[in-house]
């Protein structure tokens, strides 16, 4: 029960920054805030029903939950792989002095756990694409790869017909609002 209260929290504010930034659909609605709760209501809502609509498919057809579940998975690896692959890039073609060092550093280790963990996502990504069990059969099979590539193709579609003509920068929050950085 708690933990589906801070997945909720965290939908909702992930759903509100897209929207701020106008990477979303419908973001001028999604983006509002309530002014007396300071809370992104909207997103929320928003939020509640689309775990609502995805609930459901699980009375419909558990293979269809797997599926949607297992395309989740190799989504989630997916942007972690984007991630380490950017910061392997930098670490590997900027000179140490110039790298922007957090509180945290693992040195000399860095870059072999990236790899590792570049591996491991390639696995999980390829494995989160298989049927749960064997024989396979139509209702059986694990479509996640067809809903995988249908959303890669939906946010591709979306973002050259829309985002790529509002998305200017992130945008720094402050106390008394938001700056663009450019």
């Amino acid at each position: 029960m708690f933990s589906v209260n801070s997945l909720l929290a965290t939908a909702s504010r992930t759903l509100w920054a897209f929207s701020r930034e106008n990477g979303l659909p419908y973001s001028s609605f999604l983006v509002k805030v309530n002014p007396e709760s300071r809370l992104p209501i909207n997103a929320n809502l928003a939020s509640i029903g689309i775990n609502v609509l995805l609930a459901l498919i699980s009375v419909g057809s558990s293979a269809a939950f797997q599926a949607f579940f297992s395309s989740a998975v190799a989504a989630y690896y997916s942007s972690l792989f984007i991630a380490a692959c950017v910061m392997l890039h930098k670490r590997l073609t900027t000179p140490e002095s110039e790298l922007p060092w957090g509180p945290f550093r693992l040195h000399r280790w860095g870059v072999p756990i990236t790899i590792g963990a570049l591996i491991y996502t390639v696995l999980a990504v390829f494995f989160s694409f298989w049927p749960a069990i064997t024989p396979v059969t139509a209702v059986t099979m694990n479509y996640a790869s067809l809903i995988f590539g249908g959303f890669v193709l939906i946010s591709l579609a979306f973002w050259f017909a829309h985002g790529r003509k509002v998305y200017i920068g992130p945008i720094w929050e402050f106390e008394q609002g938001y700056v663009r950085k450019n």
